[in-house]
């Protein structure tokens, strides 16, 4: 199944696409998650750029002729850029930042002082009509913007932002940051660490293992593939491990793996019951200020046990969906897995991970398994292959 990149999500967005378009997207959109998921990412971009434009800087007036202006000056001045960069190795990299997969151009210029912030902030704040509500409104981006999560391009082995703009890039084993300055693996990881994460391709025949060294900060220099593979794969494991333990509210800063599983396994049963009540009991409030609502969904919590509850969401996570006809683009007879809204209350008061982690404690128990030092990842395939 193909899937269609983001310039093309934002010109659907942006209704740009003519009717076939716009209506084999669509039947795409009802079969693949992926590209769902996706296109809310973009919408709420979108939503939360307009918003946030009008609360903070409501003495901008964003008319046609400016922002082409805007637009024109932040095209001169990524050209001067590549221009004056003393070392010519670098130039086709900055090409490739400021011209490949580039976003629709409708994009770009809707929110031009995004982009212009973090690449020359400076020089589109010259410009009369942004300049006078624009300054605040940039610490604002600049701060949110870190909560979006990077995407790595396999092609041009370079890391940008949401805004489409250069955060690292990879040269001969070095790292560079934005402004081609070499950086250690620690300076690296600081700054990847201070957005959400790292999107990564969906083809995974193009991403290599020299790709997954490369961004997860290992120094593969010298070392042979066995030798790379091994330090990815505790480089993996020791991701894991910090994410299951900050799911579970704990401080990471510091610790070692050691240390870090031993307290994982003190405070996981805890952490996973005290989540688990509080869904309860926030569900069963919800669910009294209008029982007919929930019951017309199929979820009647009247006289349930919490434990019933609990084995209720459960199954409406595992199994809640279900499967429709209809007819693809090729007109052919197929089925759609469609969420259920009762699966959607499941999912709101307590997710899928948080009940999955009690189900395996559970049956890690009645199986007699000693699950001390496990994370929840190795404690569910510990389970499943005891079962077998």
């Amino acid at each position: 199944m193909k899937c269609y990149n983001e310039q093309f999500l934002q010109s659907y967005l942006d209704n740009e696409l003519n009717g076939v378009q716009r209506k084999q997207f669509e039947l795409h959109l009802s079969t693949c998650n992926r590209c769902k998921h996706e296109l809310e990412e973009l919408h709420s971009f979108n939503e939360w750029m307009k918003d946030n434009i009008e609360k903070n800087s409501p003495q901008i007036k964003f008319e046609k002729e400016d922002i082409e202006v805007a637009w024109k000056h932040f095209e001169e001045k990524l050209a001067e850029q590549s221009q004056i960069k003393k070392q010519e190795k670098i130039v086709p990299i900055e090409k490739n930042v400021a011209n490949k997969k580039r976003k629709s151009m409708t994009f770009y210029k809707k929110w031009v002082m995004v982009a212009s912030f973090i690449v020359i902030a400076t020089s589109v704040l010259a410009i009369p009509q942004i300049n006078s509500g624009a300054k605040g409104f940039f610490s604002y981006i600049q701060e949110n913007l870190l909560d979006y999560t990077l995407e790595y391009d396999m092609e041009s082995k370079v890391i940008r932002d949401v805004a489409g703009n250069l955060v690292v890039y990879f040269k001969e084993d070095q790292i560079y940051d934005a402004y081609d300055n070499p950086i250690t693996v620690e300076e690296y990881k600081q700054i990847i660490a201070s957005y959400s994460g790292i999107d990564i391709p969906y083809n995974e025949n193009d991403f290599t293992l020299y790709d997954d060294a490369l961004i997860r900060g290992i120094d593969i220099n010298g070392k042979s593939e066995a030798e790379i593979c091994k330090a990815v794969e505790k480089d993996k494991m020791i991701s894991l491990i910090k994410f299951e333990a900050e799911r579970i509210g704990m401080e990471i800063e510091g610790e070692t793996e050691s240390e870090l599983r031993n307290d994982f396994s003190v405070k996981l049963e805890g952490a996973v019951s005290e989540t688990i009540q509080n869904g309860i009991k926030n569900l069963k409030e919800a669910y009294q200020l209008d029982p007919e609502i929930y019951q017309n969904i199929g979820l009647d919590l009247t006289n349930k046990t919490d434990e019933q509850i609990k084995i209720e969401m459960y199954e409406l996570l595992m199994n809640g969906s279900i499967d429709i006809p209809y007819f693809n683009q090729d007109d052919l007879e197929d089925q759609m897995n469609v969420t259920t809204p009762a699966q959607k209350v499941a999912a709101m008061f307590f997710g899928y991970d948080v009940l999955h982690a009690d189900n395996m404690l559970t049956e890690a128990k009645e199986l007699g398994l000693d699950i001390n030092g496990l994370i929840i990842s190795e404690i569910s395939d510990l389970v499943y292959q005891t079962k077998e």
